[in-house]
C-alpha cells in the first residue's frame, strides 16, 4: 500500500523499473471470529485509510497501550486504522451456533484412493529427476515420471511405481 502521508517513499529507498508503490496491491479479506464482535457485522474503516495486514499490528499495540509515536514501525503501521470500532462489546457473546461434524469429512483421503492433483503433477516430476540425478538424464526421469502420472489413477499407484523407477536404477 502507498508508504503514508504525502504517499512518498522513504528517504534513502530505491525504486526499481519505476514503480512508486503509490496504489493499494490485491486484497486479503479478514474475518474477525470472536465473541467481542456483534454478530452480523460487516464493516470498513471509518477513516481514508484502508484496513489492511498493518491493521492488525495497530490494533495490538494499541490494546498494550504503546502510543503511536513510540511504534517506529513504518508509516504503514503509524498511519494504520485499528479494528477497535469493531471489537465493542464489555462482554462476550454466548450465542454460539450448534456445529454438528459432518462423518462424510472426518479426515483425508486414505493415500489409496487420493487422486493426484494438477500442483502433484507439476512437483513429482522435477522431484524424480533431483533424486534421479547422475543416474539417469534430466529428460528420461522427467519422462518416465510423467508416463507414470499419466497411467496412474492415484497417488499410491504413483507412489509405488515412481519408487519401483528410482529402486530399479543402477
Amino acid at each position: 500500500p502507498p508508504w503514508g502521508k504525502g504517499n512518498q517513499p522513504p528517504e534513502g529507498v530505491t525504486l526499481e523499473a519505476g514503480f512508486q508503490f503509490d496504489r493499494f496491491g490485491i486484497r486479503v479479506p479478514t474475518i474477525l471470529a470472536s465473541p467481542w464482535v456483534e454478530a452480523n457485522t460487516v464493516f470498513r474503516s471509518l477513516t481514508d485509510v484502508p484496513y489492511d495486514s498493518t491493521s492488525m499490528i495497530a490494533t495490538v499495540l494499541t490494546w498494550l497501550g504503546i502510543p503511536r509515536e513510540q511504534w517506529q514501525l513504518g508509516e504503514r503501521v503509524a498511519n494504520a486504522p485499528t479494528f477497535d470500532n469493531v471489537l465493542t462489546r464489555t462482554t462476550p457473546r454466548t450465542d454460539f451456533p450448534q456445529v454438528e461434524v459432518s462423518k462424510e469429512l472426518s479426515g483425508p483421503q486414505p493415500l489409496e484412493s487420493a487422486p493426484v492433483t494438477d500442483l502433484q503433477k507439476l512437483v513429482i516430476p522435477k522431484a524424480v529427476a533431483h533424486a534421479t540425478a547422475g543416474k539417469v538424464s534430466t529428460e528420461e526421469a522427467v519422462n518416465k515420471t510423467n508416463e507414470i502420472l499419466n497411467n496412474s489413477g492415484n497417488m499410491a499407484d504413483v507412489q509405488k511405481q515412481v519408487n519401483d523407477f528410482i529402486n530399479g536404477l543402477p
